[in-house]
């Protein structure tokens, strides 16, 4: 797999540097090539402000069931049926506020798909008992995309 990956990038990337791939600029008058974070300004504050609650929100429930203790605990185990279903629905909500925010700086929309993807990923994988590998692995890479939406909310003034 990391070979196949690895061997796709390379192959991209010749590509690109061959000519391949349609590298040509945008016109300078285009203004769908202006993509600025200063041009989305007021659409990213405007989801920022939105989704500041529901971030809060999941922090509390997932701090909560972290702090239940170790994966395959019992407590922990208990509380993976509520986990699972709140993160479900928590996932569905944040969607439906990015669907009515259109217009943010594409980076911030990637990350936030990619932290409620992952998280959506993971309870729908994880199961009772010890920590797999790709349950830590999920969880990681959505702590890793959380970082875009905070970092750039952050910077529009809206913390939670």
């Amino acid at each position: 797999m990391v070979l196949a990956a690895s061997a796709l990038v390379v192959a991209l990337t010749t590509r690109a540097n061959s000519g391949g791939l349609n590298s040509a600029a945008a016109p300078a008058g285009d203004p769908a090539a202006s993509s600025s974070a200063a041009s989305t300004e007021h659409a990213d504050r405007a989801l920022c402000t939105a989704i500041a609650p529901l971030m809060t929100e999941y922090d509390k429930t997932s701090s909560a069931w972290i702090g239940l203790g170790d994966p395959g605990t019992p407590a922990r185990d208990a509380a993976l049926p509520k986990f699972k279903a709140d993160t479900e629905e928590w996932v569905g909500r944040v969607e439906a506020v990015m669907q009515e925010h259109p217009g943010v700086q594409p980076r911030l929309t990637r990350t936030l798909e990619r932290h409620i993807d992952d998280l959506w990923l993971l309870v729908n994988n994880i199961e009772p008992g010890p920590e797999r590998t790709y349950d830590k692995a999920a969880w990681t890479d959505s702590m890793i995309a959380y970082g875009g939406p905070l970092a750039i909310c952050y910077d529009v003034g809206i913390r939670w």
